[in-house]
């Protein structure tokens, strides 16, 4: 990186062809990776495992899934938990993440 004291004149800039690339206009091989990998994802088979709570805390918050009492960073079948949320926990299997939602309504549970 050069820092210069003086203001650049635009004769003093030297575009070649092709440099200037648009970041919002991808390419028809760039535009087909990303749809091979949203073709993976739809594929995907969904996750195994039961969230049935989760137990909040601003600074060790816990979740139970599959009926073990886990916390962010902790392994269950084959699953990492990434975060913990007032509503979701984040995991991870086989470098794919998932989110797991938790909706006390469908449990049964009234908070009132």
């Amino acid at each position: 990186m050069m820092l210069r004291p003086e203001k650049i004149r635009s004769g003093d800039i030297n575009i070649t062809e092709g440099t200037d690339r648009d970041p919002f206009n991808w390419s028809a091989e760039q535009a087909g990776s990303f749809r091979k990998m949203e073709e993976y994802r739809q594929l995907e088979q969904p996750i195994d495992i039961n969230l049935s709570g989760i137990i909040w805390d601003n600074h060790r918050p816990l979740a139970v899934l599959n009926n073990m009492i886990v916390a962010e960073g902790d392994t269950i079948d084959n699953l990492l938990v990434i975060d913990i949320y007032p509503e979701e926990v984040l995991v991870q299997q086989k470098n794919v993440l998932h989110t797991l939602k938790f909706n006390p309504l469908l449990l049964g549970i009234d908070g009132n």
